[in-house]
């Protein structure tokens, strides 16, 4: 799914994350997400379309340390 075009499959990625949250420090999963977002750049999506993924990520996956969430 990490090489699939559609859009959805990030949204789906997303949703992964969440659950392994669980499973990851804020460290780990930063670079998890940093990792996502940059995946989401490189495709050639319009802008609106890469704004509201982005926009979304950060609200669905969130860090126990605020501090991350700034970085982010």
């Amino acid at each position: 799914m990490n090489e699939n075009e559609n859009p959805f499959a990030i949204v789906v990625l997303t949703a992964l994350l969440a659950i392994q949250k669980k499973q990851l420090d804020d460290e780990n999963l930063y670079a998890l997400k940093f990792s996502l977002a940059r995946r989401l750049l490189s495709r050639q999506l319009p802008r609106k379309k890469v704004s509201d993924l982005l926009t979304f990520l950060p609200y669905y996956v969130r860090f126990a340390d605020p501090a991350y969430s700034v970085k982010f």
